[in-house]
């Protein structure tokens, strides 16, 4: 066994079908040019976690302390550690170093891309990194700690990179991007909430609708295919207007904000070529597709509005080693 390993993956943003994923719609997804990386060092007493965002939080092993004395920061953490235990992994007292550039609790990805990364960096120090599918099954025993009820959207693109198109319960199809000079603009609100909330909420409000709302559903699958096709083809305006129209059937369900529609109105008079909110919606960020040219004219706009407001690349790669 290796002293220590690192491992990063990226973060994400859904450009349509976030909510309407859980139910069996399509949903079309890219991961961005910003990453975080773990790396773990084993040694010490029990289990710590360092990050400058999460801070410090410290564990016994497994089986040899009680589960009040277990942060709820580190419970997705020791989730992972059980399923890699099962698969034969050895449970070793070691250090968590978590540094990240995808701000947490915002929509991003950062969850899914700090459990991908830890279960390839633990696996890796023990001479053995999981493969992509074992990556995928470990990383989703600590998402379903974190977020109750996730779609595995987040997990499978902070493991594969790209853009994918995904559905609940099949093979996510890896997208060819012909998207040329556009970038995408992230504004973070700042406000953070539980993606399980706004998920309960949401299937709350479809559920109260009845017939109506599959007919919301239908609309939002159509708008990922179509959306599909605009990628596949370079179509950037088309995606931008079937983006505009995914934001509308969010907020119908109950998703959005005034703060997400803010920034969302923002964007478009800036000359968004189409804006929305990215993940669970209440918080978190909104995404605008933007020409290369009229990127920075875009960042101005949500100055003021936004805690932090970022321009990032589409179709990064996925979950990898580094070199400590």
């Amino acid at each position: 066994m290796r002293e220590a390993a690192s491992a990063s993956a990226p973060g994400k943003v859904i450009i349509v079908g976030e909510h309407f994923v859980v139910r069996g719609s399509m949903a079309i997804v890219t991961a961005i040019g910003r990453r975080l990386r773990v790396t773990v060092e084993s040694g010490g007493d029990g289990i710590v976690l360092e990050s400058s965002m999460l801070g410090r939080h410290h564990a016994p092993l497994p089986g040899q302390g009680t589960a009040a004395s277990v942060s709820t920061v580190l419970e997705p953490y020791m989730a992972v550690l059980r399923s890699l235990a099962a698969r034969g992994y050895s449970v070793v007292p070691h250090r968590i170093l978590v540094e990240s550039k995808i701000p947490p609790r915002a929509g991003l990805g950062s969850s899914a891309a700090s459990m991908v990364a830890y279960a390839l960096a633990y696996s890796a120090m023990h001479g053995d990194p999981l493969s992509e599918e074992e990556l995928y099954s470990v990383a989703m025993e600590g998402e379903r700690i974190a977020h109750s009820r996730p779609s595995g959207v987040d997990v499978t693109i902070a493991v594969k990179g790209g853009v994918l198109a995904y559905k609940r319960g099949e093979e996510p199809v890896r997208l060819e991007q012909r998207l040329a000079g556009v970038t995408l603009l992230i504004a973070d609100t700042g406000i953070e909430r539980q993606t399980r909330d706004v998920v309960e909420h949401v299937l709350s409000v479809a559920e109260s609708l009845g017939e109506a709302s599959n007919h919301i559903y239908t609309a939002a699958d159509v708008i990922s295919r179509e959306a599909r096709g605009a990628i596949e083809r370079g179509d950037a305006e088309r995606l931008g207007l079937l983006m505009n129209a995914a934001q509308g059937l969010l907020s119908a369900l109950g998703a959005s904000s005034l703060e997400i529609e803010t920034l969302v109105y923002r964007m478009r008079r800036a000359g968004a070529l189409g804006s929305k909110l990215t993940g669970a919606g209440w918080g978190g960020c909104v995404i605008g597709l933007f020409r290369e040219e009229e990127a920075e004219s875009g960042l101005r706009s949500v100055t003021g509005d936004a805690a932090q407001a970022f321009t990032a690349s589409m179709a990064e790669e996925g979950a990898k080693l580094e070199t400590l």
